[in-house]
């Protein structure tokens, strides 16, 4: 998973070379995209059908991967600079108590990536991770 996200960033980075930023997509193609992934998620389907969208949308939020059932949803507010459009939506959750405020980070223009704060800041800090055991081998 890792290792696909940090591909898709590299990826999006070089699109953008020569370019002060990578393209970015408009904000309402932004807004519609994020919709589309939170909908998906609400009636309890895959992420993975988005990639199949005009544009392609690659949507990833750790709790809808790890089987968080979507209740509803309120996108709040937006913002853009030059790489990333940023949505606060209120996520509601069928294991939560009410409402919570999160981050979408919309991103590109085909595919479009669509980041839940928590995930968007993990890939940008990957360098960070705590490392992962090494395999021990026989001693002779």
């Amino acid at each position: 998973m890792r290792s696909r996200i940090a591909a898709i960033l590299i990826t999006i980075t070089l699109g953008g070379c020569g370019n002060p930023s990578a393209p970015l997509s408009s904000a309402e193609q932004a807004r519609k995209s994020l919709e589309l992934g939170l909908e998906a998620w609400k009636a309890g389907r895959s992420a993975a059908p988005l990639r199949e969208e005009k544009p392609a949308v690659d949507f990833v939020d750790y709790q809808w991967k790890a089987g968080t059932k979507l209740v509803g949803y309120l996108v709040d507010s937006d913002s853009a600079d030059s790489e990333t459009h940023t949505f606060t939506v209120e996520l509601t959750t069928a294991d939560a108590k009410g409402p919570r405020k999160v981050q979408y980070m919309v991103l590109g223009l085909d595919p479009i990536h669509v980041f839940r704060d928590e995930d968007y800041n993990r890939t940008l800090n990957m360098d960070n991770a705590p490392a992962t055991a090494k395999p021990q081998g026989k001693r002779r």
